[in-house]
C-alpha cells in the first residue's frame, strides 16, 4: 500500500485518489479566527497550517470536530477525486 505524498499546496495524492483541502478556506470564510480554532482543537499553529495547506491530513475524530465547528460536513473539508 501506498504512503500520503504530497503533491502540491492543499493536495495530497495516494496513487489514484487525490484529496484537496477547502479547510483553508472555509475557515478564512468563517468566523473564527485561527487562534480560537487551535484552541478549540487542541492543536499547534503548525498542525492547523498543515491541515489547511493540505499537508497532513486530521484523524478522524478530529475531522468531526472540526467540521462540528465550522458548520460544515466532514465531505466539505476535502475534496475527493480519482484519477
Amino acid at each position: 500500500m501506498k504512503g500520503f505524498l504530497v503533491v502540491g499546496v492543499e493536495s495530497i495524492n495516494r496513487g489514484d485518489i487525490m484529496l484537496k483541502s477547502n479547510i483553508g478556506e472555509i475557515i478564512k470564510n468563517s468566523p473564527y479566527r485561527r487562534d480560537y480554532i487551535e484552541k478549540h482543537m487542541e492543536v499547534s499553529t503548525n498542525t492547523l497550517s498543515n491541515w489547511c495547506r493540505g499537508k497532513t491530513t486530521p484523524k478522524a475524530e478530529d475531522l468531526f470536530k472540526l467540521a462540528k465547528l465550522l458548520g460544515k460536513s466532514v465531505d466539505e473539508l476535502y475534496e475527493y477525486t480519482e484519477d
